[in-house]
């Protein structure tokens, strides 16, 4: 799963829209944490929304470095 904004629409909150969405359905589902993978430029993004940088993935999908990150619902 991709949170992906057309760059002439970013910073209208679109992205906070949802991963808010995605993080009550997954509270309503009794999920306990989140886990998701992201780029450098987003680490700063995603702690804003709650969730903390936890490694550097292993992953090199696409020729890309990413980043491990968790939210604790």
């Amino acid at each position: 799963m991709s949170v992906v904004v057309d760059p002439a629409e970013q910073g209208k909150g679109y992205s906070k829209l949802l991963m808010n969405e995605f993080i009550r359905r997954m509270t309503e589902m009794g999920k306990k944490t989140i886990h998701l993978m992201c780029r450098d430029n987003h680490i700063p993004l995603d702690e804003k929304m709650g969730y903390r940088y936890t490694k550097p993935s292993a992953s090199d999908h696409g020729g890309k470095v990413w980043h491990e990150m968790i939210m604790d619902l």
